[in-house]
């Protein structure tokens, strides 16, 4: 198993930021929104330190709680919204691995994991585009029906980088039109209804 890299500064913040992620588990809202408002203000100043801390962790724990990783994504999503324009490609690419396999870990809808780690996609389809439309057409195979979120999230995308999404249009209804078909629950149906490409 390769060694997940964490950004350090070298000063005491580095283990503040371990702590803040730890303890993301807390069974307080209140506490847990602190926790995302903390590792938020931490990340303005030293975003990649707290991005890679956050992967490292999920990564390293696989078997956190749900409500966990929450935390820990809604705290990516914030840092990455401010700190986009500044973000090394290399780390943009690797949370858009990790935020796809969040999303599509479970076959069941877990809506808040999910959406969460969503967001953590648009966020970087801002800028990242072509490597998240990447990853998600990846997701796209002909002949079966994607995850849920997948669509749900080119969705979203298409709404917050309509400019980035335009390119893989014809590609990307190439993959759904045929799917279509194969989408009988209520659910499947509702979203490629609301899928607004």
């Amino acid at each position: 198993m390769e060694t997940e890299t964490v950004t350090k500064t070298g000063g005491q913040v580095d283990d503040l930021c371990i702590a803040l992620v730890d303890a993301a588990n807390d069974k307080q809202g209140d506490v847990r929104d602190v926790i995302i408002m903390a590792l938020h203000d931490i990340g303005k100043k030293q975003p990649e330190m707290v991005l890679t801390t956050i992967k490292a962790f999920l990564v390293k724990h696989q078997k956190l709680s749900l409500g966990h990783r929450v935390v820990l994504l809604k705290a990516a999503s914030k840092v990455i919204k401010d700190s986009l324009d500044d973000l090394d490609i290399n780390i943009g690419k690797q949370l858009i691995k990790l935020a796809s396999d969040e999303m599509t870990k479970s076959k069941d809808i877990e809506p808040e994991w999910q959406t969460a780690a969503s967001e953590v996609l648009v966020a970087l389809g801002k800028r990242f585009d072509h490597e998240v439309m990447a990853e998600l057409l990846d997701k796209l195979a002909p002949g079966s029906l994607p995850h849920y979120f997948v669509i749900q999230t080119l969705a979203s995308l298409a709404a917050a980088n309509a400019f980035g999404v335009v390119p893989f249009l014809k590609d990307i209804l190439g993959r759904m039109l045929p799917m279509m078909g194969m989408a009988k629950q209520d659910n499947m149906k509702w979203v490629f209804a609301n899928c607004k490409l």
